[in-house]
């Protein structure tokens, strides 16, 4: 051995000492408690997964590992995972069970059987475990209901082994991914495999060990791909390279190839983690025994080209061994205060389901007391979104505030919103006519009034439901316009003297002006209506179970929705009445001063075009000055307009005016005598508390008896909070095993 690879050694050496005081096995049992205890299903743990293509060696690669017998036929599928643990004393478990899958929560027969397989099989050396690996899948078939005559199973095997000479480790083997469907393997087991495969890949916290063999180009090994796709950074993958003695057979191309791929230096296969090269028994060596096959490794690797290889710490098993268990400490060390908040959050959102589901009722009193507790639950968040004083320190249904679910529990700002985009509505499509010509003047219905374009500016007229259904103003001309009120002026006389002209006209043309104000509303109504049923929907749909929710919702509230609605329409079609049968009445101070000013706005323009036309000066021009067009305004009308286009003018400035006011207090009575009082008031008090105990039997069970659904439930969310709070509790006590620099900083993997 060369003096640099003697120092490359011993610095190994003295990395596998400094682990051994890092409380590394502390925290490896940790994880494997955690495993055993089911957190695994709830909440992503670190682990080393060993993945490869078929005939890739992956299983040479575990016997090297662990000097334990595999079974390693290029025809044989796996169907489950196998958990392999290296200690290097005996944890004091027995060294042999199954860890049931997520499938078999909540199948008490199945998770029996399983556990019987603990401690039934002999385990007393490392060539018993082919053996077991069979009666695993014997067992597991046992306590499945397929037919099937080699199905997968998500269960998982974990086996231990204990060597006082190796690092702690722990490692999955997964089947090998299979190319295509064959005499032996079907399309479903190449679906099956990789769906497993890609399964463990995705887990964000999984260490990726994809193994490829030397004799095949490594663009067509898919676990590659599969990795490069689950890692696309590549942060969390190690490659293993085995069979490197047949590249000698191979041409100087591929051991190119492989030598960039075990330095890291290939274009397109660079990984943080690095490779690694191990050398598999060949056919002439299958009897050796494991201690003699790590000494033919070394010996192996002595030899060209490895001899002078550049980095000699990515060659052999035992540099794989403590390079597998410094990664997988670092990676438990880096993860586990993040694991601790996870485990808050799963804890703190299971009790906020099974408070849901409430405590076990058969007795009336029992479901008393659940609805009573929903009631008053929902009367405090009913009240604070009505009120718009809204936390999620009061409750986390306020929580989220920017999605669009989020957004709909938040009521009054919906409410309000939806108010401000009626308004816009209002006062863009709620007039019929615009007028339009040469003396486009100020006080016609001519442009968005400020408020709609305030609404428009705050982004929410656009999202208003529903508003590209109704149609924009009718846009007419002055003359045509004029012609109109001729025609109703004087199909409505009445003993009114001569120029003077007749109030019936504007009465008319307000109604034929405000003709939309009914469909506006009453689709405003339903709009607010429709928001109103989707928050008391989320607000029962967070605070009991389904059915519970969906019984309350039908038996109870929706009912009373239909009341409000109902109501709400009677008193639309109340405050339109003024609007549609009545003569215009107001007594509003601002109609006479708008109307003035709305003539004098007319007059002036008028009169700046007659003086425009009299001295043939630009309108710009300072003798035009306001004060000399005053001094002409009466003359010029006396001697330019007709008494009748006059009597017209007036009557559209009367409109407008008039238009203007009434439609401002239409929008404020539809927010506060139909939303208000009718949709929003007392929305609180839709399901009361009080009403709970004046309930028929019929009726309170309904609403609150247990569902077998809900009692499977219960039981499930009761058994994740017990497996949440043990592990919340194995973590807390390891946290003292976790460097500070790494429980400060997140994984860097």
């Amino acid at each position: 051995m060369s003096e640099t690879q003697a120092t490359q050694r011993s610095d190994l050496s003295r990395v596998g000492q400094q682990l051994q005081y890092t409380g590394q096995s502390e925290l490896l049992d940790a994880i494997d408690e955690l495993t055993r205890r089911g957190l695994r299903n709830y909440v992503s743990l670190p682990q080393l997964i060993v993945c490869g293509d078929q005939s890739s060696g992956k299983s040479s690669v575990l016997e090297a590992i662990s000097h334990v017998p595999f079974p390693a036929k290029d025809n044989l599928c796996t169907t489950f995972a196998t958990e392999l643990i290296v200690r290097r004393v005996p944890s004091g478990q027995n060294p042999v069970y199954i860890i049931p899958g997520l499938s078999r929560i909540f199948d008490n027969r199945a998770r029996g059987i399983l556990e019987k397989f603990q401690g039934s099989q002999p385990y007393d050396k490392p060539e018993d475990v082919p053996s077991l690996v069979e009666s695993a899948k014997h067992v597991m078939m046992e306590a499945s209901t397929t037919t099937s005559a080699n199905p997968f199973f998500d269960d998982k095997l974990s086996i231990q082994l204990c060597n006082p000479e190796w690092p702690p480790i722990t490692i999955v083997d997964l089947p090998g991914i299979i190319h295509t469907e064959n005499m032996d393997q079907t399309q479903k087991d190449v679906d099956n495999v990789r769906d497993m495969v890609n399964q463990y890949m995705n887990d964000p916290r999984s260490i990726i060990l994809a193994i490829v063999s030397a004799q095949s180009d490594p663009a067509l090994q898919l676990v590659l791909s599969l990795a490069t796709t689950a890692d696309p950074d590549r942060k969390r993958t190690m490659g293993i390279i085995t069979k490197p003695d047949t590249l000698t057979q191979q041409g100087p191309e591929s051991t190119s190839t492989f030598r960039k791929l075990a330095l890291n230096e290939s274009e397109t296969h660079q990984f943080k983690l690095g490779w690694h090269v191990l050398k598999n028994r060949d056919p002439r060596s299958l009897d050796q025994t494991a201690a003699e096959r790590d000494a033919s490794e070394t010996m192996f690797f002595k030899q060209e080209p490895w001899a002078n290889f550049e980095d000699q710490n990515s060659l052999g098993i035992d540099s794989l061994r403590l390079r597998l268990s410094r990664v997988l400490h670092e990676r438990i060390a880096s993860s586990l205060p993040d694991i601790i908040g996870e485990i808050h959050q799963e804890i703190t959102k299971s009790e906020a389901e099974l408070r849901k589901l409430g405590k076990e009722r058969s007795s009336r009193q029992a479901k008393e007391v659940h609805l009573v507790g929903i009631a008053q639950r929902f009367q405090t968040l009913a009240q604070a979104a009505i009120d718009g004083t809204w936390s999620d320190q009061l409750h986390p249904f306020f929580a989220d505030t920017y999605s669009n679910e989020g957004y709909d529990r938040h009521l009054r700002a919906v409410v309000q919103n939806l108010n401000d985009q009626f308004s816009g509505l209002m006062n863009s499509k709620g007039h019929r006519w615009v007028i339009r010509g040469d003396e486009t003047e100020d006080g016609e219905l001519n442009a968005g009034p400020a408020q709609s374009q305030r609404c428009s500016a705050m982004g929410f007229f656009d999202n208003y439901p529903g508003s590209d259904q109704f149609a924009s103003a009718e846009e007419v001309d002055r003359e045509d316009f004029i012609r109109k009120i001729e025609m109703v002026s004087q199909a409505t006389t009445g003993r009114e003297l001569s120029g003077v002209f007749n109030y019936h006209t504007i009465g008319e043309l307000f109604r034929e002006q405000s003709a939309k104000w009914t469909t506006l509303a009453e689709h405003h109504v339903q709009t607010v209506w429709r928001a109103v049923k989707l928050f008391l929907e989320a607000a029962f749909d967070s605070l009991a179970d389904n059915k519970t929710s969906i019984a309350i919702l039908t038996e109870v509230v929706d009912p009373l929705m239909e009341s409000k609605n109902a109501e709400a329409k009677i008193k639309l079609h109340e405050i339109l009445v003024p609007h549609t049968r009545y003569h215009p009445i107001s007594y509003n101070n601002k109609l006479a001063k708008s109307m003035n000013e709305a003539k004098y706005r007319r007059e002036l323009t008028r009169v700046r075009k007659e003086v425009v036309s009299l001295k043939g000066q630009s309108t710009n021009d300072k003798d035009t000055a306001e004060e000399d067009l005053k001094k002409r305004n009466t003359q010029t009308r006396i001697l330019r307009e007709p008494v009748g286009s006059f009597e017209f003018s007036e009557i559209i400035c009367c409109m407008n005016a008039y238009y203007d006011i009434s439609m401002n207090t239409f929008v404020d009575n539809v927010a506060t005598l139909v939303v208000e009082s009718c949709l929003i008031g007392d929305l609180a008090n839709i399901f009361p508390a009080d009403k709970v105990p004046q309930m028929d039997d019929y009726t309170l069970d309904r609403l609150a008896s247990d569902s077998e659904e809900v009692q499977r439930n219960r039981r499930k969310l009761e058994n994740k909070l017990t497996c949440l709070r043990e592990s919340l509790k194995i973590c807390q006590k390891n946290l003292i095993h976790v460097p500070r620099d790494s429980a400060l900083s997140s994984s860097a993997m």
